[in-house]
């Protein structure tokens, strides 16, 4: 088998992340794991760890999580806008008995219609 990148020379390995052969001169090694010139220039080289790239689900991830609160019967995460607990089903918000729009926690009137809230 010969290098990738030097085709005059006899490859001693194989890169383990792009699976190019490489030559002595070509390859580097971290933790016993062979990599091509190119693959250890990548700035997550060091100790051959997954990088996975998601683009924006990421970002959504820390977004939902940031905004999550806990469901008051088994205290897992829900978005601030459930209805009901997709867990447990437990209520996550009090409606207006006249509007029935959502009341957040701690409203004593609707501030849609003005109606009392029932308790």
């Amino acid at each position: 088998m010969r290098c990738f990148y030097h085709p005059e020379k006899e490859a001693v390995g194989v890169c383990q992340w792009c699976g190019r052969a490489v030559c002595v001169e070509c390859q580097r090694t971290e933790s016993g794991k062979v990599a091509c010139h190119s693959c250890s220039e990548e700035p997550s080289f060091g100790g051959f760890g997954f990088h996975f790239d998601f683009g924006d689900l990421g970002k959504e991830i820390r977004h939902w999580v940031h905004e999550a609160t806990h469901c008051p019967s088994c205290n897992r995460l829900v978005k601030p806008d459930f209805k009901v607990c997709p867990y447990c089903q437990a209520p996550l918000k009090a409606y207006c008995s006249q509007c029935h729009r959502p009341l957040a926690p701690g409203w004593v009137v609707c501030p849609y219609c003005g109606q009392k809230k029932e308790d």
